[in-house]
């Protein structure tokens, strides 16, 4: 059993450490004090108060009572007892804000009735949300998948969890990043939704950590085989060295018809391109990418050699309609499009509209290319192609490396390049198609 010394010492410590405890005290007769805090997560307000009177070693008491912040009392209780006293309470209260508990304080001497010697008081501001509360997440599906998985997390006061304090750690696979997106949405107060998109696990298994403000779940992802996967890539370009162009420059007496520098045969640089890669399995793409090539022109002079444009063509000066004379790059605001329209095929649509950047803004390349990849023979993939395009300049997709469909206009004259580059899809090439052909895996 304490003793009376060790009660007082006891309480006078713990109140340096309380959320709520007296600043003024009004007992004359000896040392009291009250204190209170109120917890979010259980909804309610717990605390004491204590009064001592060794001066007359008789009994003491304390009487609690709490005032709510419409100013409604209520009598928590009392007690009573030989020289100290202490009464315990828990309270839950009914409305939000700030809450004052009392303890008024009384001794006896010898039978003589009680005698108040003062009370102590504090308050307590009970408003807040409980903290939450995850018991478990749960992937719902049989197995991890490269590709979106959904995962359910359960537990309590999930509702005023602000967005910023929702969101996903993941780490393993050897530090290779795994974890492609995810989204998070709070479906009631006890359950959270997760869908995230994984990449391929190759190397060890990884682990995903679901956060919701202080309360967290560790969720362990094994090894996962990379499904197929289709790089799939379009190209305009020309596919000469060089082509005159429409625009002329002077130099000195001379009125030079401006070149056109060209991307080769086969295409080894490019006026516009988009790619993205497929992976129809599981249903999701990865990389989609858009770009355009360097346009350069050249005036007097060019090609040196007279036949290829060369390093002894670029003299650096810019405007001089010598040599090399311009160049730019032409805006792009396309970026490739996936649908998935039944299950092992993904439709990847690259379409889009370039312009010479050194020339006036009319007409230009264009070109609307469908591609559907068909994984329902794992062993035997096919793609086909769905085309439409200027007949100007070459146009060509590939598909993990393979050419699947390309075209090479017939003449590389200004006049022909001006009719096609003006005449847009009305007298460029298709609509067709080509195809299925057997593409590899990746």
């Amino acid at each position: 059993m304490r003793t009376k010394y060790l009660l007082a010492f006891s309480i006078a410590t713990a109140a340096l450490f309380l959320p709520c405890a007296a600043q003024a005290q009004s007992c004359e007769q000896g040392p009291c004090e009250t204190w209170a805090v109120f917890d979010p997560n259980s909804g309610t307000i717990s605390g004491g108060s204590y009064y001592e009177n060794f001066d007359y070693s008789d009994w003491v008491m304390v009487e609690s009572y709490i005032w709510d912040p419409s100013y409604n009392y209520t009598y928590l209780g009392s007690a009573v007892d030989y020289e100290y006293a202490e009464f315990d309470f828990s309270y839950t209260p009914q409305m939000s804000g700030m809450y004052t508990i009392v303890g008024y304080n009384s001794y006896e001497i010898e039978d003589d009735g009680w005698t108040p010697d003062g009370e102590s008081d504090c308050s307590v501001d009970a408003t807040g949300s409980p903290a939450p509360v995850m018991t478990s997440c749960q992937l719902q599906g049989s197995s991890w998948v490269v590709g979106s998985n959904s995962i359910a997390c359960y537990g309590q006061y999930f509702s005023s969890i602000p967005p910023s304090e929702l969101y996903l750690l993941s780490w393993g696979n050897n530090g290779v990043g795994f974890l492609q997106s995810d989204t998070m949405t709070i479906v009631s107060d006890t359950e959270i939704d997760v869908d995230v998109v994984l990449t391929d696990i190759i190397y060890n298994i990884g682990y995903i950590e679901v956060v919701a403000a202080s309360a967290w779940q560790v969720l362990q992802v094994p090894q996962i085989a990379p499904p197929a996967s289709f790089v799939v890539q379009y190209e305009a370009y020309i596919p000469v060295d060089h082509v005159n162009g429409p625009s002329y420059c002077s130099y000195n007496v001379n009125l030079v018809q401006l070149l056109y520098k060209g991307d080769g045969p086969s295409g080894t640089t490019y006026r516009a391109a988009e790619g993205i890669t497929l992976v129809p399995d599981p249903g999701f793409s990865l990389a989609p990418w858009a770009n355009t090539g360097e346009t350069r022109n050249y005036g007097f002079g060019s090609p040196v050699n007279g036949q290829t444009l060369s390093s002894a063509d670029e003299d650096g000066i810019a405007n001089d309609c010598y040599l090399w004379n311009a160049a730019g790059y032409a805006a792009h605001n396309w970026t490739p499009t996936v649908t998935y329209p039944q299950s092992h095929q993904a439709i990847a649509t690259l379409s889009g509209t370039a312009q010479n950047p050194l020339e006036a803004q009319f007409g230009g390349i264009q070109w609307n290319m469908l591609v559907k990849v068909d994984t329902t023979n794992p062993a035997a993939p096919t793609a086909l192609v769905s085309y439409q395009a200027t007949c100007y300049p070459a146009h060509q997709v590939s598909v993990n490396g393979t050419v699947v469909y390309t075209y090479v206009p017939p003449v590389d004259t200004p006049a022909y390049i001006v009719a096609c580059l003006l005449g847009g899809f009305t007298t460029g090439v298709g609509p067709g198609y080509v195809g299925p052909v057997t593409v590899p895996n990746q």
